[in-house]
């Protein structure tokens, strides 16, 4: 595991990762979705997907992750997936 924190080409770092695992939100929020959801709701991200990004995040020095997306919990495996985000080495706070 290396010990760089992920940055942009301004130099602005980004310890931590908004990760959204559901792709239909009721709310439009000016952050993600201002003009609120547009798509079908059939291309959520599968349990090994989220495992493999939140490791590479966590190589490159993500140390949080924010579980986000409308209403998250209401996907049947968010235990699962909240279980895999904890454990994920160098990966505190979730």
């Amino acid at each position: 595991m290396t010990s760089e924190i992920l940055t942009d080409r301004f130099g602005r770092s980004f310890p931590y990762l908004r990760l959204s695992i559901t792709d239909v939100c009721n709310f439009k929020c000016s952050y993600c979705l201002p003009g609120g959801y547009q798509g079908d709701p059939d291309g959520f991200l599968g349990v090994d997907e989220i495992r493999r990004l939140v490791a590479g995040f966590a190589e490159l020095g993500a140390r949080k992750i924010r579980l986000t997306g409308g209403e998250p919990t209401l996907r049947k495996d968010f235990l699962e997936i909240a279980e895999i985000v904890s454990s994920t080495p160098g990966i505190e706070t979730v």
